[in-house]
Order: structure tokens, then sequence, then C-alpha cells
């Protein structure tokens, strides 16, 4: 009996356990005793918490330091939640000036059904210094959220805002700057892997997701204001797959996606190079990019452009004048001088050159289909 009591002690405190690790932040579901800010919820939730936000509008800069989980309530007929920067702007810190900035070592922060407004830099009484900073130095000083050596996961969160359009200036040597700001930041472990998924990251200066870790992106809607060294998607590893990524360009240097092992069913439009870096790109579609795809692994992708672009962030090149170096011809895949036997069963459409940069003694398989170009294969300037 001594030992069937005790049990049900156990599992009598277990379920207070369970009940007091979910907090909610609002009084949509109860008046008793809310947490009226995130932050306060952050603080008061055990490890491995739920934290469930009621909809409304937080001005507060986070800093998560152990495993949670953040979730908006939907409620019918409310709006959403939205976490904002607060009166004065967002601190620098490890991250940038990041809006919420995950730190948790070990365990996963886990981020659903959020929206990030425009972030706000408290720039103390310098902003022309850091203006000139941020264009020419540090494009990526403004972020939505940082993952700093953590794992967790982004689902349904809509980024907007994360920009600073006052350095989307001229450079002499370089064109039209980007303005700063990074969706989703990730400074992680190749160990370690963060998910991005079904989120929507618009409006962004630099990257739309940066990570030198490991990232899994899926089903994200990405548009990029644009300019030189922006990019949509950017990643040391993991795999990119059913992304829409909108650059705003195509100004030289920018990249739709950069790296990952993995690039698939992902439609890219309007960069200077669609994708470039990957491991392996397959079934994806790519719409008037300057370069469809740079690398020698590249199958069943799509591949359409007009026949020419002109550089829209060279200064010479903005107005409609005959200058023949503001007119260069698009190309489906750049091979780069390396082998294109895996460059096959592409759809390579209307570009100025099919398969550019092939080696004298390679080839690339006939199986691509490369129709209305203007020339099929151009080869490498020994």
């Amino acid at each position: 009996m001594k030992a069937r009591n005790f049990a049900l002690c156990l599992l009598f405190a277990s379920g207070l356990g369970i009940a007091h690790a979910t907090i909610t932040v609002g009084t949509c579901k109860s008046a008793k005793n809310p947490y009226l800010t995130i932050s306060s919820a952050i603080a008061a939730s055990p490890a491995n918490g739920l934290i469930q936000i009621c909809p409304g509008s937080y001005p507060e800069q986070l800093i998560i330091t152990k495993p949670l989980n953040l979730v908006g309530l939907t409620i019918a007929g409310q709006p959403g939640v939205t976490v904002t920067s607060p009166a004065g702007g967002v601190s620098t810190g490890v991250g940038g000036y990041s809006l919420i900035t995950i730190e948790s070592g070990q365990g996963s922060v886990n981020l659903k059904n959020l929206s990030i407004g425009e972030v706000v830099a408290n720039l103390g009484n310098v902003p022309g210094l850091y203006s000139e900073f941020c264009g020419y130095l540090n494009p990526s000083a403004l972020v939505g959220v940082t993952y700093l050596n953590s794992t967790g996961t982004v689902e349904n969160v809509n980024i907007s805002g994360v920009s600073l359009p006052s350095t989307s200036i001229l450079h002499p040597d370089q064109g039209l700057l980007p303005g700063c700001g990074i969706g989703v930041a990730i400074y992680d472990q190749p160990t370690q892997v963060v998910t991005v998924r079904s989120s929507s990251i618009t409006n962004v200066g630099y990257a739309g997701i940066y990570s030198t870790g490991t990232l899994i992106a899926d089903f994200n809607i990405i548009s990029v204001v644009g300019g030189f060294s922006s990019m949509g998607i950017a990643t040391g590893h993991g795999d990119v797959t059913r992304n829409t990524i909108t650059m705003g360009g195509p100004y030289a240097g920018e990249i739709g996606i950069s790296g990952a092992d993995l690039v698939k069913a992902n439609m890219i439009q309007y960069s200077d190079v669609g994708i470039t870096g990957a491991a392996r790109a397959s079934d994806n579609v790519l719409l008037n990019n300057n370069t469809g795809i740079v690398g020698n692994v590249a199958s069943l992708n799509i591949i359409y452009a007009p026949s020419t672009y002109r550089p829209t962030n060279i200064e010479e090149c903005t107005f409609p004048v005959s200058i023949p170096l503001c007119v260069v011809p698009t190309v489906g895949v750049n091979l780069g001088c390396q082998d294109g036997s895996l460059v096959q069963e592409n759809g390579i459409l209307n570009v100025g050159v099919g398969v550019a940069n092939v080696e004298s003694k390679a080839s690339f398989s006939p199986t691509n289909v490369i129709s209305g170009v203007t020339t099929t294969s151009t080869g490498c300037a020994n």
C-alpha cells in the first residue's frame, strides 16, 4: 500500500510539473495572474517549457538562454502575435541588433505562429556613422531571429521590414549596396540543426536566411530588397527545398541560394545567380536570373531567362544608353570548367548561353533540352 501511495504521489507531482510547464502571456485564456510580457514568461518558465502567447503586439527584445517553446495562440477574429522593437530600439549584442536572440546551449528553442515587425536599432547619437558602417562593412547588422550555437525550429513565423533602406546607395566600385538586415541568422557548428519552415521572410535588406551551420529550409517564401552580395538563403550544410525566393535584381553579386547539400524543388527569380555552391541541385525552377546554376551537379531543373540582361546596380547601366558592357548574355548553367557529365535532363530555354565554361575535353549530357538559346555552349578561356 505504501508503495502504491508513493507511486500515486509521484504521478500527481509529475502532473503538476507538466501543468506548471505551460505559461500563458496575456488574458485570452485566463485573467488570473497572467504574464503581461513575453520576457517575464521566459524568465519564469522552466527549461523545455511551453509559453503560449495571446494575440497582440509585444514591443520587446527577447533573449532566450534555455530550451523553450514559444507558440502564438490563434483566435478567430483577433490579430496574431507580433513582436516589435521596444521603445528606443533594439540594443546590439553578439548577434547584432537582433530582436530575438537564442543562445540556449543544450536543447531546442522552437518558435511558432509569430510575426516579427520592423527591427529598429538603438543607434545612440551616431546614426550617420552607423549608416555608413552598416552599408559598407556589416550589412547584416539588423536581424529578426538569431540562433547562436543552438538548435530549434522556426515555423509559421512572418518576418518583414528587417532592412535599413538608407544604406541602399550606389558604391563607386560595387554598385548598389543592400540595406542592412537578415530575417533568420544561424551561427552554429555543423552538428547543430535549425529548421525554418512554412515561414514568410519579406522586405529584408541583405539575406532571408543566413546560416553557418546546418539548415533545413522548407516551404518558405522569401523576398530580398537586393543589392551587391545580397542573398535569399545561404548555408554551409543542410537541405533547402520547396522555397520561393524573389530577389530585388538581378544585381551583380546577388544570389538566390548559396551552399547546401541538397537544393531541390525551389523557385528562384530575379537574381544574378540562382543557385551556387550546392552539392546537388535538382527539380528547381529558375526564372529571369542572369545565371541559373553555377556548378556541375544539376538535374531536372527548368531554367528560363531573356537572352541578355543589363546590370541595374552599375550606375552607367541604369539609363537607356548603348554601352556594350551593360548588355551581357544570360547563362543557363555555368560549369566553371568542371566535368559536366552530371548536368543532365535540364530544360534550358531562351538564355544567351545554354552551358558556359565547358572544358575542351569535357562534355555535358545530351539529355539536356536546350532550346531557343543564342549559343548552346562556350569553352573555357585557357
